[in-house]
């Protein structure tokens, strides 16, 4: 929850006393330091509430999102892997991701160099040395991306909520913007509980199962959209890691169900934690109604940077 905006003022008027006759009031910091104002000086002398810092409009790092413990690396069963490089303000710089060929060895690699603005997150994806695109991100007045532009041609603004949540992205294609299509995403108690594409029902989410009655609090922010909930953010995933999408969710999804014209996915989630109740692997089991396809298991393992 966001802090109060408003400043709250405690007024309280010199006594007339105290203008009758001069008088010295003395203020010492806690530094030592004194300043001397003279009574004939003053009208009113009040307390000003400090406002919040949380949300300034600038751009804060991926610690807001995740605290200190920051993801160091993570991969996807063996041919998918992520590795992170942060500054010392906890700010992600570079991304290198791997994905494996079916005999182990690389055979592909991309690096994702980050550079920040006042107002701007900028992402140049390279591969195999290459540069392939560019991302400008838009830091909104809540701090998070509000839009985002690549030079594929493709754009995207976010919305969220009070509460620093994502609660909508607008995707569009930068020649034409009057086209888009609109995700949203539905919350009940800090929770994405649904997913909707146009309007339409996408994805159904649960934090509760029979084999799991008590949901799992998201104790570190962490937020798998693809194989945790069904969301495919596309170019924009490396900007959820860089801690510009807003906050996660207040527990962590069990269950989710996504909806085709001609198939379902049902989708049951596994998650594992260390000592310190960090997140090292998620196991996504998954099976389709009408023969689309074969049941499959997808694996993450999480690697963290403390």
């Amino acid at each position: 929850m966001k802090k109060c905006l408003f400043t709250m003022f405690l007024i309280l008027s010199v006594p007339h006393c105290l203008l009758s006759q001069e008088y010295e009031m003395v203020v010492e910091k806690t530094d030592g330091t004194k300043t001397v104002f003279k009574t004939s000086e003053l009208s009113q002398i009040y307390y000003q509430k400090i406002e919040s810092s949380e949300n300034t409009g600038t751009f804060q790092g991926a610690k807001r999102v995740f605290g200190n413990n920051l993801v160091k690396a993570y991969g996807r069963n063996d041919y998918d892997r992520y590795e992170f490089t942060y500054n010392d303000k906890g700010f992600v710089t570079a991304v290198k991701r791997t994905k494996y060929g079916s005999s182990g060895s690389a055979n592909k690699v991309y690096n994702f160099l980050i550079t920040y603005a006042d107002d701007k997150i900028i992402c140049n994806e390279f591969v195999d040395g290459s540069l392939h695109l560019t991302v400008t991100a838009n830091i909104g007045s809540n701090g998070y991306i509000s839009r985002m532009e690549s030079t594929t041609g493709h754009g995207c603004t976010f919305t969220y909520n009070e509460d620093d949540m994502l609660t909508s992205t607008k995707d569009f294609k930068l020649s034409d913007e009057s086209k888009y299509e609109t995700y949203s995403y539905v919350y009940s108690d800090g929770d994405i509980v649904s997913t909707y594409v146009d309007g339409v029902l996408e994805a159904s989410i649960a934090y509760q199962t029979p084999s799991q009655i008590t949901p799992i609090l998201n104790t570190y922010g962490m937020m798998e959209y693809d194989h945790g909930m069904g969301i495919d953010f596309d170019d924009n995933y490396i900007l959820y890691w860089v801690g510009g999408m807003g906050k996660g969710t207040k527990h962590l999804p069990l269950a989710w169900t996504h909806k085709d014209s001609s198939y379902t996915e049902s989708n049951t989630n596994t998650w594992e934690m260390d000592s310190q109740g960090r997140v090292v692997k998620l196991t996504t089991n998954s099976t389709y109604t009408y023969s689309y396809g074969d049941p499959y298991t997808t694996t993450y393992t999480f690697f963290w940077e403390w």
